[in-house]
């Protein structure tokens, strides 16, 4: 992939189609939901403590805080993945228009939207630390999907919350207007937001067909969700780059407050977002190991 953001790369370097582009993932393979909750919990946390408080982090949690953000910020590669799936399930749609790709095309778009939605509340859970705002114990569950529940034993724990895609993306994008000033779609009038939700519906009919009829995708409904993938494209390019771009600025400053021994001793463990972003061998106190 190029130099930049993953959200910016495709439409300000190639034009605005071009999320056709097929950049080379990085990812692995993994589902998002998998992606290091508890290392980067307990990272957080300190986040929490450090910022809170003012105080320069030491470089012990520095180095623990770059591990479990780099976890967060390689779902951003699992979700180029993803959308390197709905490419090409879009274009083996259009070198043979058949009742499979279209299924196939509707069903990678939608595995990308769930994806990409739930690597970004990771994300934002370190961003907000990051920018100095709190989120509430009810928005913390909400991107961590989960939900109060009394055990046998009488104790109180949680459990997983099952929230729709709808909700998970307006709530999420209501999140990154409050605290990042990211504007949010006008839900009542956005045309993408409509086909997206009309997608929705296909998606859940072609995924629990109670009949043959029902496993029919019309080009209608195609041409809809086409729609629907720029119009989730240009959301993602906003707020995703903004979060990526307050990461990486922070990751940055901390480091200059080290000493050269300081830095040093944690050489290793910023390398790999030197390799994310070459801009930051631009700056002559973070010159790659030999």
């Amino acid at each position: 992939m190029c130099g930049q953001s993953r959200w910016r790369c495709c439409r300000t370097s190639h034009g605005k189609d071009a999320w056709w582009t097929q950049h080379q993932a990085h990812g692995s393979d993994r589902c998002p939901r998998s992606l290091g909750q508890h290392s980067s919990t307990r990272a957080w946390f300190k986040i929490e403590r450090s910022l809170s408080l003012m105080q320069p982090l030491s470089v012990e949690h520095f180095t623990e805080i770059i591990r479990s953000m780099i976890v967060a910020l390689d779902g951003f590669d699992v979700a180029a993945a993803l959308r390197d799936d709905t490419v090409h399930a879009l274009q083996q749609l259009r070198e043979g228009d058949t009742q499979f790709a279209r299924r196939s095309f509707v069903r990678c778009f939608m595995a990308q939207v769930e994806g990409v939605t739930f690597v970004s509340k990771q994300v934002l859970k370190y961003v907000s630390h990051l920018k100095g705002f709190t989120l509430s114990a009810e928005e913390l569950m909400f991107i961590d999907e989960t939900t109060p529940k009394v055990k046998d034993s009488g104790g109180l724990g949680t459990e997983n919350a099952k929230i729709s895609t709808k909700t998970n993306i307006r709530f999420l994008t209501e999140l990154q207007r409050k605290y990042l000033g990211i504007a949010a779609p006008n839900w009542a009038s956005d045309e993408g937001w409509s086909r997206l939700l009309e997608t929705i519906i296909v998606r859940d009919r072609i995924t629990h067909p109670k009949d043959s009829g029902r496993l029919e995708v019309s080009a209608l409904e195609v041409k809809n969700a086409i729609t629907a993938v720029h119009w989730f494209e240009r959301l993602c390019e906003r707020s995703n780059g903004e979060m990526e771009r307050l990461l990486i600025l922070w990751s940055k400053g901390e480091w200059n407050r080290y000493s050269a021994a300081e830095k040093n001793s944690c050489r290793s463990v910023m390398e790999p977002l030197l390799k994310r972003h070459p801009d930051l061998s631009l700056d002559p106190s973070f010159p790659p190991s030999q």
